[in-house]
């Protein structure tokens, strides 16, 4: 039990990763993974940990960074955009569960849940800040990847070192 809350947290962080950038957090749980700070072997998930799954997610999020920055990109909060985030978190909240071998579904469902709130919060903040600083939306898009690329690097980091 004590291990299965302390995987909430982490599915919670991954799933705001996904909030603000869908393929962003399963190409960070790919990437722990890879360094050996979870074990998907022999599970459903273990295409996230494998070569091909992990230079495949690797891209998918690089070119999201570069296409978030473009106009003709739907909003977050639309529909097909809201659900794809959510599954990410979902993903990613599973497969740190797993790795722990604790029940998936509350990570998946926090990652989950915690994707979608921060989709909403993530449009909305930064609506706010290009608005009344009157700062181009395309450098608001910026300093939201340094946040996302920070924070994935520093939960990839605590599940290498907290095996």
């Amino acid at each position: 039990m004590d291990n299965e809350w302390n995987v909430l947290p982490l599915a919670a962080g991954f799933g705001a990763i996904a909030g603000l950038r869908a393929f962003s957090a399963p190409a960070a749980i790919s990437r722990a993974a890879q360094m050996r700070g979870i074990d998907l072997s022999n599970t459903p998930l273990q295409f996230v940990a494998q070569a091909n799954g992990a230079h495949a997610l690797a891209a998918l999020a690089l070119g999201e960074l570069f296409a978030d920055k473009s106009k003709h990109i739907p909003n977050r909060t639309d529909w097909p955009s809201l659900l794809a985030r959510a599954a990410s978190g979902a993903l990613a909240g599973a497969s740190i569960a797993r790795s722990k071998k604790v029940d998936w579904w509350p990570a998946a469902l926090t990652g989950a849940a915690v994707a979608i709130g921060t989709s909403f919060a993530g449009f909305h903040l930064r609506r706010f800040a290009g608005e009344s600083l009157h700062v181009p939306d395309r450098v608001v898009g910026l300093v939201e990847d340094a946040v996302v690329i920070g924070s994935a690097i520093a939960l990839v980091s605590s599940l290498s070192h907290h095996k």
